[in-house]
């Protein structure tokens, strides 16, 4: 077996605090980006790094 859920009220109060902090993370998206978005909670880890590396970027235009 690779994965398994635990139903909500094995873990009342942890699942309670999660649920409270995607709201909340969602709401202040919402609130300052104007972005209405699903938060999902993943293990630490999981989510792949972009691949590639960031490049650095001279701005040349004129300050006139």
């Amino acid at each position: 077996m690779t994965g398994f859920e635990v139903a909500g009220e094995t873990f009342p109060d942890v699942m309670a605090d999660m649920v409270a902090f995607t709201g909340n993370v969602s709401d202040r998206l919402n609130g300052v980006l104007g972005l209405n978005v699903k938060v999902t909670l993943v293990e630490p880890g999981t989510v792949e790094r972009t691949a590639g590396k960031a490049r650095h970027v001279i701005d040349n235009r004129s300050t006139e």
